[in-house]
């Protein structure tokens, strides 16, 4: 199997594989500077499907049609380099691939770069093969197209062929317009990156002035918490004087227990299988003790003077002891 390291081999093959692409900045035929990566090849590869739609060889790059000198049968990306391997090239055709009469060969891209086209030998006169039908290219003026020297020092031309003047002085302009581009591009990128300063700054102070804002809320919301809690407690706790289960001398002793209590917010589990809070557990204890009678409010006799409460040195139960119960 023949391998893509040349764009030629010792003598013409039947299904050779040529170099139509390197990785690198290329103008293209309309004066468009275009870079190529490994990974745009890659793409290039994995998007060409011969039985979907298959590439000609072409001679030149035709606009609209022309004669198909083979066909692409396969693609392949080795390093830098992008291959296509050819199929039904005429003999003649590969011997003037091989002679070094086409010194370079290009590749025409479908709109978007990701997708072959066709693939043109180019430096020759097209030969007279007959028998070659028209191929039908489409509106070529969307195309893409790369040209690429069919020799490099790496793989040098038969016989020690070069470029002439006119090809170098075009690769030179190539290069100037790629300079120019670049050195735009630079100036662009500075620019880009003060602005992406002065935005990462702006971001910065943004972001602190969120994180002091969020802290307040969180220290309000907490306050408010705390003060709707203070309110419920005490309101449970007047709802068990009003009931007789609790003196008003312990109010002091069972608000700073319950305040303790609430500390540990997490459920616990107890000896007789409830799941509750320490604090919740206490408020059950207290709920749960017989009313003392002489805290009960009496309702006077009718006809009789007022009513008196409870002498204040009454004896009231004292608060449970959780200790004993988890």
């Amino acid at each position: 199997m023949p391998t893509p390291n040349a764009a030629q081999d010792a003598a013409p093959q039947a299904n050779p594989w040529i170099r139509i692409a390197r990785t690198g900045t290329w103008t293209d035929s309309q004066g468009t500077p275009r870079t190529f990566t490994s990974a745009d090849f890659d793409a290039i590869v994995r998007n060409y499907d011969p039985q979907q739609e298959e590439a000609p060889l072409v001679i030149g790059h035709p606009e609209t049609d022309s004669p198909a000198y083979g066909w692409v049968r396969a693609l392949r990306r080795t390093g830098a380099d992008l291959f296509a391997q050819l199929a039904q090239v005429p003999e003649t055709v590969r011997e003037a691939v091989h002679s070094g009469s086409y010194r370079y060969v290009s590749m025409a891209l479908h709109p978007g770069g990701k997708r072959l086209r066709h693939v043109g030998l180019l430096g020759g006169v097209p030969p007279a093969i007959k028998g070659l039908g028209p191929v039908q290219l489409g509106d070529g003026s969307d195309a893409i197209v790369i040209r690429f020297a069919a020799h490099t020092p790496e793989h040098p031309a038969p016989g020690g062929t070069r470029m002439d003047m006119e090809d170098l002085q075009k690769r030179i302009g190539a290069l100037e317009q790629q300079v120019n581009s670049l050195t735009t591009a630079n100036n662009e990128l500075k620019d880009k990156l003060a602005a992406s300063d002065k935005a990462r700054a702006d971001a910065d102070t943004a972001r602190t002035a969120a994180e002091e804002g969020k802290a307040s809320v969180e220290q309000e919301f907490a306050a408010y918490k705390g003060e709707q809690a203070r309110a419920a407690r005490t309101a449970r706790l007047e709802r068990l004087t009003a009931d007789g289960k609790v003196t008003p001398g312990e109010h002091k002793d069972i608000l700073a227990q319950v305040d303790a209590l609430s500390k540990v917010p997490e459920p616990v589990e107890f000896s007789d299988g409830g799941k509750e809070t320490l604090e919740e557990r206490f408020w059950k204890q207290l709920e749960g003790r017989t009313p003392a009678p002489f805290l009960q409010p009496v309702a006077p006799p009718a006809g009789a003077g007022p009513a008196f409460s409870a002498p204040t040195s009454a004896a009231a139960a004292a608060p449970a002891d959780l200790s004993r119960k988890i």
